[in-house]
């Protein structure tokens, strides 16, 4: 089957922990969790532009599970028939705002 396979990967700090900095690493995180879901957006448009029967299967963990489902709430598809054949979350933290 041909398939195409995407890694998407970026800073997420340290994280949330015990020690009181990690919370700010966790705010980073969540920033740019944020801005890679909108910079994924753009790839899913694209995607979604070359073949609008496209279908893409997901799995993600922790807040890369906010990174999917905010590229994806924000997919430019006229045709609409672009869709997401699986999504698989491990874990998910999204954010709430």
């Amino acid at each position: 089957v041909g398939a195409t396979v995407l890694v998407v990967d970026w800073d997420a700090g340290e994280g949330i922990g015990v020690r009181p900095a990690s919370w700010v690493d966790f705010t980073a995180a969540e920033a740019s969790a944020r801005a890679t879901g909108d910079a994924l957006a753009g790839l899913f448009s694209a995607m979604a532009a070359a073949d609008p029967w496209g279908r893409v299967a997901i799995t993600a963990h922790s807040l890369g599970a906010h990174v999917a489902v905010r590229a994806l709430s924000q997919v430019d598809d006229p045709s609409g028939r672009f869709s997401v054949a699986s999504q698989a979350a491990c874990m998910p933290a999204c954010i709430r705002r």
